[in-house]
């Protein structure tokens, strides 16, 4: 999605600093997305990073109205710079979620599906909004489809536990939270 090899690098340790999902880790995230853009203005996933690290401060305690505005923003321009990509496709359904337009937010993760039916975030993201509007069944689909996709995530696993616990399913939620210790 870029010609620059720096900005590549700079994206990919932002995800890196992302998926170690704390406040300074995603500040990290961050900077190393910002300098991705500096090098590559139209670089989409880039935007998109920086969405999903407004959204998550957002969703885990820092839920100021400039964490939504940014997401929204960064979300946006990742789409209007690749609208036939599903990481920013996923990226707006999450801001989407953050801000409960969750009618919105499905049709994006639904697009980011298609467009990439190997894209673990928006399984996982999906999921959650489900998880959001109370669609158990719908989420605990949409985790066992993350972990298929990631078999190495145990958030997806555990997560997929407590849906089969809601539903009832007792097995299965022992069936995953094996997995997931293993994982761990």
């Amino acid at each position: 999605a870029t010609a620059d090899a720096q900005a590549y690098d700079y994206y990919l340790r932002g995800r890196k600093f992302f998926y170690m999902v704390t406040k300074r880790n995603i500040q990290h995230a961050l900077q190393m997305y910002s300098r991705a853009i500096e090098l590559d203005p139209k670089y989409a996933l880039a935007y998109a990073g920086i969405a999903d690290s407004h959204s998550l401060l957002f969703q885990y305690g820092d839920s100021t109205q400039e964490n939504l505005d940014t997401a929204d923003v960064a979300s946006r321009k990742a789409v209007e710079l690749d609208p036939d990509s599903a990481e920013p496709r996923a990226s707006r359904g999450i801001a989407l979620s953050v801000t409960e337009q969750y009618d919105e937010s499905e049709r994006e993760f639904e697009t980011a599906i298609l467009l990439n039916p190997a894209l673990f975030e928006a399984y996982y993201f999906y999921a959650r909004d489900c998880v959001a509007r109370g669609k158990v069944a719908k989420a605990a689909r949409l985790f066992t489809q993350a972990s298929e996709v990631k078999p190495t995530d145990y958030q997806s696993l555990s997560l997929l536990a407590r849906m089969h616990t809601e539903l009832d399913r007792p097995k299965d939620a022992e069936i995953a939270d094996r997995r997931c210790v293993e994982i761990v």
